[in-house]
């Protein structure tokens, strides 16, 4: 955990010798934690979706989407939010581009314990 500062966002990166920082937690979309919406219209957009899907934004929207082989939950999202609290989260977006980076929208919202609270109680 990041006591010292805020939690932020990190890029992964291939370079050799690059190490995930101790307590960092991928949220790429190999993971639960991944951003089911595609990025063929924009970034932005793809963010914008996951954004109100998971806060619930729109009636109507499905609890889960499968984009190839990756089921994603936002219900188990939801329940599991508080995981992320206090923890980096590390993804493959540039860096300095919250706008674009589904990890800053979980970053944020896993940062405002009420936000965790009431959509936690949505899951039960």
């Amino acid at each position: 955990m990041n006591s010292a500062m805020s939690p932020r966002r990190l890029q992964l990166r291939r370079t050799k010798g690059w190490r995930l920082p101790t307590g960092a937690i991928v949220v790429t979309r190999s993971t639960p934690w991944g951003n089911p919406f595609p990025i063929a219209q924009s970034r932005q957009a793809a963010v914008a979706a996951f954004r109100s899907w998971l806060l619930g934004l729109e009636p109507g929207q499905p609890d889960t989407y499968q984009t190839g082989h990756r089921t994603f939950d936002r219900r188990w999202m939801r329940a599991n939010l508080n995981r992320l609290r206090g923890h980096d989260l590390a993804c493959w977006c540039p860096p300095g581009k919250p706008d674009i980076c589904h990890a800053a929208v979980l970053l944020e919202l896993a940062n405002d314990e009420s936000t965790v609270e009431r959509l936690s109680r949505s899951t039960e």
